[in-house]
């Protein structure tokens, strides 16, 4: 379609097309990036030591947990 043939609604139209993509273009980017931010990384975890360091709990106490972490750490 030759934009000399279009009508002036026709041209309108496809302007606002134009204006609502690159609104949702803009919106869409803003989540992504918020979401980017807030995203949490896998790695791998030692099960093994985890344990080991929950073996020096020391006292629970209501609502609260106190775990004594190895000077090694």
């Amino acid at each position: 379609m030759d934009s000399e043939h279009l009508t002036d609604e026709e041209e309108l139209d496809i302007k606002q097309k134009f204006i609502d993509a690159d609104s949702i273009i803009k919106t869409t980017t803003l989540k992504s990036l918020s979401m980017v931010q807030n995203k949490y990384y896998s790695t791998l975890i030692d099960v093994q030591e985890i344990a080991k360091s929950l073996e020096g709990i020391t006292s629970i106490s209501k609502g609260s947990l106190t775990i004594e972490i190895p000077s090694e750490y």
